[in-house]
């Protein structure tokens, strides 16, 4: 070791989560998803500026929870979710998590989101609330697959039954129970 450099326990503790937070940061991306990434940061933003939350850190790399989830002000997505038409919908679930300032996860919660999502989706990308709708739809009826249901969320059937409750004129919305 250098004289006047101790190497002290939380220093290598701070080194360690700086080398894994750069390591997370190193992911490549093809030329579509730094595209969309980009297309992300800028819905972050302007989903903070709408309601006045503090901006997420968009990062991309590895979630337990799922393709996406918000950790302490920071924002993780997985890049495959880039490759998806929908993924702007699960970014609008995670902001609406942090706007209703959700602490914990249940599917009740998880509903809450969605709606909130759908909502986001037309204030912050001026979609239409059809087309907001149709893009949660997408990512919903993705999860189907019990194996793609993440922690906290029910079956993709009660997420999207509860969508057509709350927007009853979205009567196209549906569910294919396996």
């Amino acid at each position: 070791m250098r004289p006047g450099i101790s190497r002290t326990p939380s220093r290598t503790i701070a080194l360690g989560v700086l080398l894994a937070s750069l390591a997370g940061c190193a992911v490549p991306l093809t030329a579509v998803q730094q595209t969309r990434y980009t297309e992300a940061q800028a819905f972050v933003h302007d989903a903070a500026r709408t309601y006045r939350t503090i901006p997420l850190v968009l990062h991309v790399g590895t979630c337990l929870e799922g393709a996406a989830c918000v950790k302490d002000g920071h924002l993780w997505i997985v890049p495959q979710l880039f490759n998806r038409d929908y993924f702007l919908a699960v970014i609008a679930h995670e902001i609406g998590h942090v706007v209703l300032d959700h602490r914990v996860h249940t599917a009740t919660v998880e509903m809450e989101a969605n709606a909130k999502g759908v909502e986001i989706l037309q204030r912050v990308r001026g979609l239409s609330q059809a087309d907001a709708l149709a893009m949660m739809y997408g990512y919903l009826a993705v999860s189907q697959d019990p194996r793609a249901q993440s922690p906290g969320h029910g079956s993709a059937c009660a997420e999207i039954n509860d969508l057509r409750r709350r927007f009853p004129a979205a009567t196209w919305l549906t569910c294919m129970s396996r």
